[in-house]
C-alpha cells in the first residue's frame, strides 16, 4: 500500500472518529435535574421542548414523570384549546403512572404539587394537594440537595408549601 493511500485511510479513520464524538456529545450531556427545575420555573416553550428532547434521549429513572410534567407545563403555555388538552392529558397520564409505580417518592409528589397548584379548575386536578404536601414535608430532608433547592424556590410562590414548614 502506498504512503499516500495509508495517509488517506488514517485521515478517513480520524474523520469518522471525530464524527462519532461530535454526534455522541449531545447524548452524553444527559439529564441534569438542576436544569430541569430551572426550565419548569422559567416556563419558556423553547426551553421546555429542548428539555423534553434531553429526557427522551436519556435513561433517567422516572423519565415518564419528568416528561409528563413538562408536557403539562407546556400545555399551560399553548393557546390552542384542543392541543392544550391533548398535551395536558398525555402529561397527566405519564405522571400518574409514575406515581402509581412509586407512591412513596416525595420528588414525584412534589412534581405533582407544582402542576396541581396551578392547573385550571376545569381539568379537576387538585385532589392530591394535601397528601402530596404532607409527603414532601415529611421526606424533605431525605431528598437530594437539588430537589430540596427546587422545593425551597417553589415555596416562595406556593400556597401549600412554605419554607418554614420544611
Amino acid at each position: 500500500m502506498s504512503k499516500v493511500m495509508k495517509l488517506r485511510m488514517i485521515s478517513l479513520a480520524l474523520m469518522m472518529v471525530m464524527g462519532l464524538i461530535t454526534h455522541a456529545k449531545p447524548l452524553q450531556q444527559g439529564f441534569d435535574k438542576g436544569r430541569y427545575y430551572e426550565v419548569i420555573a422559567a416556563a419558556d416553550m423553547g426551553a421546555i421542548d429542548k428539555e423534553l428532547e434531553v429526557i427522551r434521549n436519556s435513561s433517567v429513572s422516572h423519565k415518564e414523570a419528568y416528561e409528563g410534567v413538562l408536557l403539562m407545563k407546556k400545555a399551560g403555555l399553548i393557546k390552542e384549546i384542543p392541543k392544550k388538552l391533548r398535551l395536558f392529558k398525555s402529561g397527566h397520564s405519564k405522571l400518574e403512572t409514575s406515581i402509581e409505580k412509586d407512591a412513596q417518592n416525595a420528588e414525584l409528589r412534589f412534581l405533582r404539587i407544582m402542576i396541581q397548584e396551578h392547573a385550571p379548575g376545569i381539568v379537576h386536578y387538585r385532589g392530591n394537594l394535601e397528601k402530596d404536601t404532607q409527603a414532601v414535608k415529611s421526606s424533605f430532608k431525605s431528598l437530594s440537595l437539588i430537589v430540596q433547592k427546587a422545593i425551597i424556590d417553589y415555596s416562595k410562590q406556593s400556597k401549600v408549601i412554605s419554607a418554614k414548614d420544611l
